[in-house]
């Protein structure tokens, strides 16, 4: 965001943890990695204050089908909370990414992120199920760009101890790593972002 998240020190020490680059390190096969100046994504206890709770269905991939069709970026994030179905969280389509260059007709722009309907055959017709990924803190949870994802309210709805101080739900560190040699020297960062 414009407001400077991306450079906390809450991000700084997500970014810089050995632990995380040893498993981006990993994946790709590669120590020489750029890192993704992504923000953090929080949900507040809506039970306290309906207006808080997130919507669910903005299902989207992160990566443009026609300006980076055959290119395969991770996208990350680390969990400072548990997520199950009482907090909701991150939600993936498997499978999805194997039907990625389907996604053309409904690209409007550049733009890395790109709205997936639940009408679109990618989907199919709105059959394809979600998955609530569940995590404990502390975990990275990793994913293919391709593959369609979204955020989603908590499903399983726990009453309220009214003596309860109000909490977070949820707190995720967004973090991606990609090798270098995805660059090519002609490019500048603007571009290749």
């Amino acid at each position: 965001s414009g407001f400077g998240i991306g450079q906390s020190d809450f991000l700084w020490n997500v970014r810089s943890n050995r632990q995380i680059k040893k498993v981006f390190t990993r994946v790709w096969n590669n120590q020489q990695l750029l890192t993704s100046f992504d923000g953090c994504g929080v949900f507040r206890d809506w039970r306290y204050n309906a207006a808080w709770k997130t919507t669910g269905g903005w299902n989207h991939v992160d990566q443009n089908p026609k300006t980076k069709p055959g290119r395969c970026c991770i996208q990350g994030l680390v969990s400072l909370m548990d997520q199950n179905e009482k907090t909701g969280g991150l939600v993936v389509y498997p499978q999805t990414h194997l039907h990625f260059t389907e996604l053309c007709d409904v690209v409007k722009n550049n733009n890395d992120y790109v709205k997936v309907s639940d009408s679109h055959p990618i989907m199919n017709q709105g059959k394809t199920l979600g998955k609530l990924v569940h995590c404990q803190a502390g975990d990275l949870i990793i994913w293919d760009s391709r593959t369609v994802h979204c955020n989603s309210p908590a499903t399983a709805i726990e009453e309220r101890n009214k003596n309860e101080p109000v909490d977070l739900l949820r707190i995720v560190a967004y973090v991606s790593m990609s090798p270098i040699t995805l660059i090519n020297p002609q490019t500048t960062l603007d571009q290749f972002r």
